[in-house]
């Protein structure tokens, strides 16, 4: 018994010695993931930003995480999502139609499967599949139409940023971002706050009792994973 505190005390110093070894590891390995990050941004030959997560872990291979990289078509998840809130509050629903005018067509061309089968507009296509075809297919004209039925880019910057995300800012849809480069630039979305909406949907999600909405919950979590926040 006498060398009991002698026993205690080498164990405890044996257990301070491993967790300092451990965090001296996750250091290390962190360090050269974010070189790793740096030496591939390097290649770029261009301003590369990055901002990651990994639930449960502490995981920085940041790299401008704050930067204001112009959103191009990410911009379409938030519309998305903001669709989906006000479909949960009753504002909107699923099968509510919404018409694509000849206003509406991105011309003399676009990414658009909704104008490709109406390329004169003049009808009435639902939030589900203007939801739909955004996500799943990128389609510029899709998005633009359900864009205008949430309320446009200010509603949709002033929902993302209720849900606690920052660095989310959105003024131009599909047709304004078609008149020119640089009007890409007045859209941006902190990687940051990107990884925060990720993280936020991730934590979040909950299965719908209707199957129409989880198809396009899961469509929008894959936008958003292979989202390119580079420019």
């Amino acid at each position: 018994m006498k060398n009991r505190p002698k026993f205690v005390a080498a164990c405890a110093l044996a257990c301070v010695g491993l967790c300092f070894c451990a965090c001296a590891s996750a250091v290390s390995a962190q360090e050269a993931l974010r070189a790793k990050v740096a030496g591939i941004a390097a290649e770029a030959k261009g301003e590369v930003y990055v901002a990651c997560a990994l639930p449960g872990s502490k995981l920085n291979c940041d790299l401008n995480p704050t930067g204001r990289p112009p959103m191009q078509s990410v911009f379409k998840l938030p519309v998305v999502v903001t669709a989906l809130h006000q479909i949960e509050s009753g504002q909107m629903a699923l099968d509510q139609k919404v018409r694509f005018l000849a206003s509406d067509r991105i011309l003399p061309s676009t990414h658009s499967e909704l104008q490709k089968k109406y390329p004169q507009g003049g009808v009435d296509v639902t939030v589900e599949e203007l939801m739909k075809g955004a996500i799943t297919d990128s389609d510029n004209v899709a998005v633009d139409i359900l864009l205008r039925a949430v309320g446009g880019p200010k509603v949709v910057t002033e929902y993302i940023t209720s849900l606690g995300v920052e660095g989310f800012h959105l003024e131009n849809g599909e047709d304004g971002l078609a008149s020119g480069v640089q009007v890409q630039f007045n859209n941006w979305f902190e990687p940051a706050g990107a990884v925060a909406l990720a993280a936020l949907q991730s934590r979040a999600f909950v299965p719908p009792e209707d199957a129409r909405v989880g198809v396009v919950l899961c469509g929008a979590n894959v936008e958003l994973a292979n989202a390119e926040i580079v420019s």
